[in-house]
C-alpha cells in the first residue's frame, strides 16, 4: 500500500500564501469592496498569526501556547491546544526573542483584529473599505520586512526555492496597493489645496485627510465622520504675538479651542451603540494636535503643543 503523502505546505509558505491572497483581494478594484475587504482582512490576519508564530516556534515551541507554562509537547504535535493571540506573539517576539516591535505596529495589529471581528459579524461598509486598505498597507509592509529578515534565512531546499519564486509576487502586489492609497491621497490633497481647506491626520486611517469645520469633521480618505464642539474659551491672551492668535486676521481672542468627540463607525444597526467600547475609548484617546477655530474668519487652524 502506497504511503499517503498528504499535503506538503510548510508554515512559512502557508503564511506567504495568505499574504498573497489578502493582496489579491485588496487589488480587486472591480468589486464594490465589501466581499473583497472581508477576505482581505481575514487572510491578512491569518498570515500575520502564522508568520509570527513560526518565528516563536523557532525559538521554542511552547511560546505559541496561550499559557506557555502549561505547554504540552503531545498537544503541540497534534495541534490540540489554544494558541496565543497575534498581540501576545508580538509581545513575546519583543521581550523573549529580542525582535524590536514598534508601538505603532502593535496598535495597527490590534486595530486590524477589531476590524476583522466587525467584518465577520456585521460586514463591511463604504467607510471601512478605505480605512482597512490604508491599515493593511502598513501591516503588510511590516510582515514583508519581518518575513525577509527573520524567517527567510532559516529556509532551505525546496521550501527556500518555492519562497524565492513566490515572494516577488507579494512584493509587487504590495507596491500596487500602496499606489492605490497614494493616488487617492494625492487627489484628496490636490482638491483640498485648490479650495484652501486645511487637512489633519485622521485618528482612524492615519492619513492626513481629515477636514474639520465648525460643527462637523470628516475624513476624505476613509470617509469616517467626527463631531466637533466649539468651546467658548479663548486660547489667545490678547497679545498680537501670541502663538494662538488667528493666522489670517491676527485678531486677539478670536481663536477658540475645538474639542474632538469621535463617533465610532462600528455601530449596531438601529441601536447606534459602538460594538467595542475598548476600541471606541482607544480611538477617543487618539486625539488630534491642538486645534483652534477663528469665528471671524471661519477657519480651523493647527498649533504645536
Amino acid at each position: 500500500m502506497a504511503e499517503d503523502q498528504g499535503f506538503d505546505f510548510p508554515p512559512v509558505l502557508n503564511g506567504v500564501d495568505y499574504l498573497l491572497s489578502a493582496l489579491r483581494y485588496l487589488e480587486d478594484e472591480e468589486s464594490e469592496g465589501a466581499g473583497s475587504l472581508k477576505y482581505a482582512t481575514l487572510h491578512l490576519q491569518a498570515a500575520m498569526e502564522v508568520l509570527l508564530k513560526v518565528r516563536l516556534i523557532q525559538e521554542h515551541w511552547s511560546l505559541v501556547f496561550r499559557e506557555p507554562g502549561k505547554a504540552n509537547l503531545d498537544a503541540f504535535k497534534s495541534g490540540a491546544f489554544e494558541s496565543c493571540s497575534a498581540e501576545a506573539a508580538l509581545d513575546r517576539l519583543d521581550r523573549i526573542v529580542g525582535i524590536n516591535i514598534p508601538d505603532s505596529i502593535r496598535k495597527r495589529v490590534k486595530t486590524l483584529a477589531q476590524h476583522r471581528n466587525s467584518l465577520q459579524h456585521y460586514g463591511a461598509h463604504a467607510q471601512s473599505v478605505y480605512a482597512v486598505e490604508a491599515l493593511a498597507v502598513e501591516v503588510l509592509d511590516f510582515l514583508l520586512d519581518f518575513t525577509t529578515k527573520h524567517l527567510a534565512p532559516s529556509l532551505s531546499g525546496p521550501e527556500a526555492a518555492q519562497f524565492a519564486d513566490t515572494f516577488p509576487e507579494v512584493q509587487s502586489s504590495l507596491r500596487y496597493v500602496e499606489s492605490l492609497v497614494d493616488r487617492r491621497m494625492k487627489r484628496i490633497t490636490r482638491e483640498a489645496r485648490a479650495v484652501g481647506d486645511p487637512l489633519f491626520r485622521c485618528p482612524w486611517c492615519k492619513q492626513h485627510a481629515l477636514a474639520i469645520e465648525q460643527n462637523d469633521a470628516a475624513c476624505r480618505f476613509c470617509l469616517e465622520r467626527l463631531q466637533t464642539v466649539i468651546r467658548d474659551e479663548a486660547l489667545s491672551d490678547g497679545d498680537d504675538k501670541d502663538p494662538y492668535v488667528c493666522w489670517k486676521c491676527r485678531k486677539a481672542n478670536t481663536v477658540i479651542e475645538v474639542e474632538r468627540r469621535i463617533v465610532s463607525p462600528f455601530e449596531i444597526p438601529g441601536l447606534g451603540l459602538p460594538l467595542d467600547d475598548e476600541f471606541f475609548e482607544e480611538k477617543n484617546s487618539a486625539m488630534l494636535p491642538l486645534l483652534g477655530y477663528c469665528r471671524r474668519c471661519d477657519l480651523v487652524q493647527q498649533y504645536s503643543t
